[in-house]
């Protein structure tokens, strides 16, 4: 009790400490049009770097959907290197950095701050993932790469299949025609290569293929040849 009331005295002290300051003109209270330009800034700082992370997720979900990498786990054991060598880890590393920025931002506002720091993570990641499937519906990544690549912008390079880093022998491609050691492939850079098939060869979704399949082939490439490890149709 003794404690509640010294804790009031001293709120007391300060806050006629506080008042004396300003009649004595010692402090000059801020004009509110500050304080409204301030929140003004912070709210579009906070929106931009949303909207930015909305983006990058999406970015990083039709980077998968487009190569098809998670398909690679359909090879069992053989595929989880081409899976996890092949996912797009700087998008993943840049959602990393631009959550935790959304977070610090949103708690600068009473309603996030009086919240436990993971129900605000929380929120932030499900806002995230709604907002990254509604970007999915809506097809905007790809009326993206249409554009870019109509009009030839500098963003092109996002939206060349394996966004300028190699992935790890994860290859796709329409097939142009059967030989007798395989078959030849023609991949999204319009390269024609050579899919040398084995006995240890696996197919996951059994041998059935005909010209024009889009397939999915796991293996080591040199040059423009492909040892396929794995092929699996994607139709």
């Amino acid at each position: 009790m003794s404690n509640s009331i010294n804790t009031q005295e001293e709120d007391k002290s300060i806050s006629n400490a506080v008042l004396e300051k300003i009649k004595d003109g010692g402090a000059t209270p801020k004009p509110r049009w500050r304080f409204v330009v301030r929140g003004i800034i912070w709210a579009a700082i906070s929106v931009f770097v949303f909207v930015l992370l909305l983006f990058v997720v999406s970015l990083a979900s039709f980077d998968i959907t487009e190569n098809n990498i998670l398909q690679a786990r359909d090879f069992g054991w053989d595929g989880l290197g081409p899976l996890f060598g092949s996912l797009p880890w700087i998008l993943f590393a840049i959602i990393g950095v631009l959550i935790i920025a959304v977070e610090a931002l949103v708690r600068r506002y009473s309603l996030a701050y009086r919240r436990p720091l993971l129900y605000s993570l929380g929120a932030v990641v499900i806002v995230a993932i709604v907002g990254t499937i509604g970007l999915s519906q809506l097809h905007f990544h790809e009326s993206m790469e249409r554009f870019s690549n109509e009009q030839n912008l500098p963003v092109t390079f996002m939206y060349h299949g394996d966004m300028g880093r190699p992935l790890v022998n994860l290859h796709t491609g329409i097939i142009q025609s059967f030989n007798p050691d395989g078959f030849l492939m023609k991949n999204h850079f319009n390269e024609i290569l050579s899919v040398i098939v084995s006995e240890q060869t696996r197919f996951p979704r059994g041998r059935d293929l005909e010209e024009n399949d889009p397939v999915l082939v796991i293996g080591p490439r040199q040059d423009m040849i492909i040892y396929a490890q794995g092929v699996r149709c994607l139709k």
